[in-house]
């Protein structure tokens, strides 16, 4: 279950509509640059762009594979987890950076009167993505409520099995805590991600934000596949894990 509930984390920022890449840009610009020399050149960039993120989505593919090989297993090492966070972290950083490139690049062929009407755009997108993210959320904090009625029934030893459930506790909170920042950053149409001609400074400010904010959640998770491995037995690891 661990694996299961950091992938779901993993995906909003790896997979869907990245980070610091505005989504259907290239509908909008279709829509709202009237210069067709602008458009078409702005078009060809951002065909590039998402070419380029489907090869990066195949090696996230793998990385999360990764990801729950290690987490279903009781002999993964502390190492085994640590390197791959680090791939984790560097696909994800050079991923950002590189929608970021790509924003502003389109941004410099677009007049500011052009992007206030795409900005229009992106608020009303957003704001249905906003009832998606907030049913997904309720689907992420039942799925931790399961977890730990499975883990109840499952760890026999009464004192295992509440410092388990703690554990699991520990997690839920901080998973909770920054799935939420991640989320109220990714439907806020006035986030820098979404400002016209941002400084590169701010943007790659809340890069390193949500790299951290992955990384503690990883972290934390890591911590209590190991609290689980020692609480629970051969046997009823099986039916937790």
């Amino acid at each position: 279950m661990i694996w299961a509930l950091v992938i779901t984390l993993l995906v909003t920022i790896l997979g869907g509509d990245s980070p610091f890449m505005v989504p259907k840009l290239d509908n909008y610009v279709k829509t709202h640059v009237v210069d067709d020399s602008r458009k078409d050149e702005i078009i060809i960039l951002l065909k590039d762009a998402k070419k380029k993120r489907k090869e990066v989505t195949k090696v996230n593919k793998k990385l999360l594979k990764e990801l729950t090989k290690l987490s279903l297993s009781r002999e993964t090492k502390q190492a085994d987890f640590d390197q791959l966070l680090k791939k984790i972290l560097e696909a994800q950083t050079e991923s950002q950076k590189a929608n970021i490139s790509v924003t502003r690049k389109a941004q410099e062929s677009i007049t500011p009167e052009e992007w206030a009407a795409i900005e229009a755009d992106i608020a009303k997108s957003l704001k249905k993505s906003d009832k998606k993210r907030t049913k997904q959320a309720a689907k992420v904090e039942k799925r931790f409520l399961k977890w730990e009625n499975i883990i109840s029934k499952h760890i026999a030893d009464e004192q295992k099995s509440k410092q388990a459930v703690e554990s699991i506790d520990k997690f839920k909170t901080v998973y909770l805590r920054n799935y939420k920042i991640i989320q109220d950053e990714l439907v806020n149409n006035k986030s820098i991600m979404y400002q016209y001609k941002a400084s590169e400074s701010e943007l790659i400010s809340l890069q390193k934000e949500f790299v951290n904010l992955i990384k503690e959640v990883y972290q934390t998770s890591v911590s209590a596949h190991f609290e689980l491995v020692e609480l629970s037995t051969p046997e009823e690891w099986k039916k937790i894990k």
